[in-house]
C-alpha cells in the first residue's frame, strides 16, 4: 500500500510504500489513515477509520472513514497520483499539485487528515496555504533571479568570445605586420649590401681612372715611375 496522509504520526511519509505502520490517535480523539493500491494497473484508495472506545483503539478499516458533521473530506488515486481533499464553505482544498487550478494546494496530507478528523481548525489550513503561496512566490523569484544572472553569465561569457577572437585576429595580424617589416628590413639590409658593393666597384674605378690620368701626365711630361 501507499501512505496517503494520516490524522496521527505514522512511521512513514505521504507517499511512501507501506507494508505496515503504528499510528496511536490521542484519547478520546477520532483518527484516520488513507491509503491507496501501490499497483498502478488496479487503482484502489480507502481510509481506515481510528476509534477510542473506552481504553480500546477500535479499528475499522472495512467502511469508509466519516468526519464530523461539518468536515467532508475524500480520499483520491488515479494510479499514479494520490491525495486528500477537503470541503470548507464553498472552497476545496487538495494535497495534490495537479488539481490547483480547481483547489486550493495544501502540501501536506496529513494537515487535511487532522482537519477532516476535526484536529485541525480552518485557520491552520488556510495559513498552510498562504505559506505555500509565499513559497511559491520566493521559489519563483529565485528561479528568475538565477535565470538573469544565468543570462548575464552567458552575455560575459559571450563578450570573453568575442574579445578572445579579437586578440586572436589583433595576434595574427601582428605577426603579420612584423613579418612585413623582418622583410622590408632583410630587402633593405639587401639593398645597403648591394650599395656597399657598388660603392666599392665605383671607388675601385675611381681610383683607377686617378692611376691612368696619373700615368699620361707623367708620359706627357717626361716623367719615369
Amino acid at each position: 500500500m501507499i501512505l496517503i496522509g494520516a490524522s496521527d504520526p505514522v512511521g512513514a511519509l505521504s507517499g511512501e510504500t507501506i507494508h505496515s505502520l503504528t499510528v496511536t490517535p490521542r484519547k478520546g480523539e477520532r483518527g484516520m489513515v488513507a491509503v491507496a493500491s501501490s499497483i498502478s494497473s488496479r487503482p484502489w484508495v480507502g481510509t481506515i477509520a481510528l476509534e477510542w472506545d473506552k481504553d480500546k483503539l477500535v479499528i475499522d478499516g472495512h467502511a469508509p472513514f466519516v468526519g464530523p458533521s461539518d468536515r467532508v473530506g475524500q480520499a483520491y488515486s488515479d494510479g499514479y497520483n494520490h491525495w486528500v481533499e477537503v470541503q470548507i464553505g464553498n472552497d476545496r482544498f487538495t494535497s495534490s499539485e495537479k488539481r490547483t487550478s480547481v483547489a486550493c494546494y495544501v502540501p501536506d496530507a496529513n494537515l487535511l487528515c487532522r482537519y477532516w478528523t476535526g484536529n485541525a481548525t480552518v485557520e491552520e489550513v488556510k495559513a498552510a496555504v498562504k505559506a505555500e503561496k509565499m513559497a511559491t512566490t520566493a521559489k519563483e523569484a529565485l528561479i528568475t533571479e538565477i535565470r538573469k544572472h544565468f543570462v548575464q553569465a552567458s552575455n560575459l561569457r559571450q563578450q570573453v568570445d568575442e574579445l578572445q577572437v579579437l586578440l586572436d585576429e589583433s595576434r595574427h595580424s601582428h605577426q603579420i605586420q612584423v613579418k612585413s617589416l623582418l622583410h622590408k628590413i632583410e630587402d633593405l639590409r639587401d639593398q645597403r649590401s648591394e650599395l656597399q658593393d657598388s660603392h666599392r666597384r665605383l671607388s675601385t674605378k675611381l681610383e683607377n681612372l686617378r692611376a691612368s690620368r696619373l700615368l699620361r701626365l707623367a708620359k706627357f711630361f717626361g716623367v719615369t715611375y
